[in-house]
């Protein structure tokens, strides 16, 4: 995470912020040596944390999180040139999964920290998946409209458990076609995914038809792949860095 201020928004609070202060209340309990090995860090950054989660109410509004994360989606989001129509769209329509806050709304403030969800982190002895339960699935159904999951697997098992047959989420996957067959690498799926949430920001896309137009870096919409529920693009020439780990279906 790298701060950045988006110029006159003010940071608002996220949405789940009193259960977010639930998990910082039990993440104050371990020491440097136990948050070095339970987040998977080094000492340095592990001491840092120690002092963010014991001060975490006392930091401020942080900075908005469209502009704070910087891991490899969100630079091929790349926010940093986003218009004011830009930006307002993306707070209407974006929504980003957190391990620590929930569910986020671009302008949500933020300050730097670390938690996946692994399941060795318990809070109120219940590891993530079970103490966020079905709280984040109610904050985007029902919905009228789709909902369009550029999440990892990770994060996106907070919703899938959830889904009833009248909700409307379509996943997207990418690959790159490789000569053994069409591959997905994780920086091509992390690099695509902030492209195609970039794509969808900037041309205003308010249908699952629309993203079918979405064609950086020679990734075409495969109709004999796709579905209902899944949309499949294949990039036809290879332009990121990674080695294939999965088959397309």
């Amino acid at each position: 995470m790298r701060p950045a201020a988006i110029p006159g928004v003010t940071p608002t609070r996220p949405i789940f912020w009193a259960h977010t202060l639930r998990i910082v209340q039990e993440l104050r309990q371990y020491g440097p040596l136990e948050l070095e090995s339970l987040l998977e860090t080094d000492p340095a950054k592990a001491m840092t944390l120690v002092d963010t989660y014991q001060r975490f109410d006392r930091l401020g509004p942080g900075t908005p999180a469209l502009t704070t994360y910087s891991g490899l989606a969100f630079h091929n989001l790349a926010p940093a040139d986003f218009t004011g129509d830009d930006f307002a769209f993306a707070q209407e329509h974006l929504r980003i999964l957190s391990a620590l806050h929930g569910l986020l709304r671009p302008y949500d403030g933020i300050v730097p920290h670390r938690l996946g969800l692994d399941r060795r982190v318990r809070v109120e002895g219940q590891d993530l998946y079970a103490f966020w339960g079905d709280a984040l699935y109610k904050a985007l159904f029902p919905c009228e409209d789709w909902v369009v999951s550029l999440a990892s697997k990770e994060f996106i098992k907070l919703i899938t458990p959830y889904l009833g047959p009248a909700d409307r989420m379509l996943f997207c996957e990418f690959y790159v076609q490789k000569p053994e067959g069409a591959k997905a690498t994780p920086n091509s799926v992390k690099t695509a995914r902030g492209q195609m949430a970039r794509f969808i920001i900037q041309n205003r896309i308010d249908g699952p038809e629309g993203l079918k137009d979405f064609d950086w870096g020679g990734y075409r919409f495969i109709q004999g792949r796709s579905g209902m529920e899944k949309y499949v693009f294949i990039q036809q020439r290879e332009t990121s860095v990674g080695r294939g780990d999965l088959d397309a279906p």
